[in-house]
Formats: C-alpha cells, sequence, structure tokens
C-alpha cells in the first residue's frame, strides 16, 4: 500500500504527519523529497485539450499481418 501527502516542515526542521491511514503499531517507511518553494502541485489532466490535434486512420483497427510482427515486412528503405 503506497500513500501519499504533502506537508511543511516546521519550526526547528520539525515534520509533522498526522492522520495516517494505517493501524497503530505498523512499521512504515517514509520517504522525504524536498519541492522548491512555490512549486505548483499537478491537480491531473484537463481533458481535451488537444481534442482535434490527432487523426486516426479509418483502418487504425485492422489487424497488422504476420510480416509485420516477424519483422519481414518490406521498409522501402535499401
Amino acid at each position: 500500500m503506497t500513500f501519499e501527502t504533502d506537508t511543511n516542515i516546521g519550526p526547528g526542521g520539525l515534520l509533522q504527519l498526522a492522520h495516517l491511514p494505517f493501524p497503530e503499531g505498523w512499521q512504515v517507511h517514509v520517504k522525504v523529497e524536498p519541492k522548491p518553494q512555490g512549486a505548483r502541485q499537478r491537480n491531473g489532466f484537463a481533458f481535451g485539450l488537444h481534442a482535434g490535434m490527432v487523426e486516426i486512420p479509418a483502418d487504425f483497427d485492422v489487424p497488422l499481418p504476420d510480416s509485420f510482427w516477424l519483422g519481414t515486412e518490406a521498409t522501402g528503405q535499401d
């Protein structure tokens, strides 16, 4: 199980983690990765940003020939 959270370093360099979703008595490994002040947190993807920028051919889902998978298909290069 992996749990990630963001927190700030307090006075004297104290790191305080509260409300972790683990039962009392568990041992956990804590990894601290510094993040520059003012760094923006990524909140996911904005769907539709690139709509219409890619055109998928009509034969996209046509099975490829065995020669493609076996590496024997002619590439047109000499």
